[in-house]
Formats: C-alpha cells, structure tokens, sequence
C-alpha cells in the first residue's frame, strides 16, 4: 500500500503545481525560469509537465478504459460469437489503468564537468497499473492496452493484475550542430501480481537499464527522434502451485521513432511509432499447471496535437 500512496501523492502534485508555479515564478531569477516546453524531459506522450527553477514535475493519469470483450481476446473469431454475452449473462468488463509520474531536478551549468554533457538532470519516478479481463485460457503472454499479462491455458474466470513501479534516473545531454544524443541510466525495482480463478503468480524485478535518445532538428519546424532502452532484471517469481515459483533474468528493452512539426512556438504536431515492455522471461502456467516462461511485446502507433497556453 506504501508505494501506491507514494505513487497517487506524486500524481497529485504534479497535476496541481501548476497554480503554484504560475504564483511562484515571479521570485525565481528570469535565468533559472524554465518553461515546462523548453525543459530536456522525455516525458510519455500526453504528460503534464510543471516547472519551476531547475525543478521539473510531470504525471499522467491512467483514465480507465472499460469495454465487454470475449471470454478469450486471443480466440478465434468464431468461437468469440459462439462466447457472445447474453441479457441473462453478460460478460464481465475489461478494463486497465496506468498512473505514473516523476520528480526531478537539473543540476545548474558548471555543476560536472563538460565531458558529462549539458542539462544534467536526475529523475525519480513512481507508477501504478492495474488491469481486469476476462479468460478462458490461451497459451503463453499477451498485451492489453500496452500491458505484458501472464498467461494461463487451464485458467477460467476473470485475471487481475496490478503492479507498482518505483524508479531513478540520471540523464544528459550531447549537442552536436542539429543533432542532440541524450543518453541515460535508470534503476528499478517492481513488484507484479496476477490473479486467475484457480492460481496466482507474482514476480518482483530489481534491475537496470541503459537509454539512448537521438534527435535530429531537420529545420525550425521539423525534427525526427530516435531512441530506446535496453536492460536486465533479477526476477523472483512466486508461483500459487506447491513448490511454485522460481528465479530468472529477463531481458527488458523498448524503442520509439517519431517526427515532429512545430509551425508556431506554442502548437506542435507529432507521429510516432514503437515497441514497448519487450520482456523474455514473462511467467505463465502451462497446460500442465506449472511455471513456464514466454516472451511479450507492445507495439504502437499513434499521432497528436500539442498547444501549450499558460507557461509564459
């Protein structure tokens, strides 16, 4: 419970500093005001971002989305209509949510030394998922909404799944003419639970991952974005089966391309494409009721319109 406390708390004050920087910013030096679209965080798409001096807040809510789904996401079409919810009987809903946000601070010029590029910066972040849907079996993992689930072939009934994050990161900075390389490094640690009508498994990650963002300014209006991330965790898996669970080392990795047109300082249009919580080592419970490992991954595409009011 600790962690999601901690994890709604950050939400919280990042999503309501934004009338306390407004009031506050006139006592800051005009040379430590940075705006929230000027600052070097890379943010997820659809962030609220605040700021005031060299500290930086951002947070995104996890608004639910809850729809009726067959009993299978995985199954055929024809066994989807032949599983259709009745008025006597209708299917539960399914339904997921991710919180996340972080809190950090960029260290003034002349901190480090040059060699340790510019805009060096520290982040510390907290996030919360939770997911419901409903089964009737399928081999191996599966996404929903960007979410790596375990899978379960002898499994019925509705899977929960909830697991809480918490994270620090270091980052910087390297210009070179149009081109800016940001590499960095996070540790985490994180714990997953899933439930099935008749078993349970958890797993607790502690790791780190290493990071590279490239972005390439093409003109004043245009630029293109390339970068990922790729790490490994320590992985205890806890299984409900006697003498269930089990140690692994999975191999965690993410990536995104993106495009950006900004015509006016304050109005931006984006498109980006990736893969997300790639993970080799995701457990499950085979058709023979014990452990099994399989691999996951998320892709996605999408694209936006940002227009920022209010952070002059």
């Amino acid at each position: 419970m600790k962690p999601k406390l901690l994890a709604t708390v950050a939400i919280f004050l990042a999503s309501n500093a934004g009338a306390w920087a407004q009031e506050s910013i006139e006592t800051v030096p005009s040379d430590m005001a940075a705006k929230p679209s000027d600052l070097p965080v890379n943010a997820p798409s659809g962030a609220v971002v605040k700021s005031l001096g060299g500290f930086y807040m951002w947070g995104q809510g996890g608004a639910w989305n809850a729809m009726q789904k067959p009993a299978d996401p995985n199954a055929p079409e024809e066994q989807n209509k032949s599983q259709a919810a009745t008025p006597e009987m209708p299917l539960p809903t399914a339904s997921s949510a991710t919180t996340r946000g972080a809190i950090g601070y960029i260290m003034p010029p002349g901190t480090f030394s040059p060699k340790f590029g510019s805009n060096v910066r520290a982040e510390f972040g907290l996030s919360q998922t939770t997911a419901s849907l409903p089964l009737s079996g399928g081999a191996g993992s599966m996404v929903y909404n960007g979410i790596p689930l375990a899978g379960c072939v002898t499994c019925g009934g509705v899977a929960g799944y909830d697991a809480t994050e918490m994270s620090a990161k270091a980052a910087s900075d390297y210009k070179f003419d149009t081109l800016t390389l940001t590499p960095s490094i996070t540790v985490f640690n994180s714990q997953s639970q899933q439930s099935f009508s008749d078993a349970a498994i958890g797993w607790r990650d502690t790791g780190a991952k290493v990071g590279l963002d490239g972005k390439v300014d093409v003109s004043e209006e245009i630029s293109l974005g390339l970068g990922g991330s790729y790490g490994r965790a320590s992985r205890s898996v806890s299984f409900s089966a006697p003498a269930g669970g089990g140690e692994t080392s999975p191999y965690l990795a993410s990536g995104e391309a993106k495009i950006v047109y900004k015509p006016a300082e304050d109005f931006s249009l984006k498109g980006y494409a990736g893969i997300s919580n790639y993970d080799n080592r995701l457990p499950g419970v085979s058709a023979e009721g014990k452990l099994e490992y399989s691999s996951a991954s998320n892709t996605y595409y999408g694209a936006g319109a940002t227009w920022r009011f209010g952070t002059k």
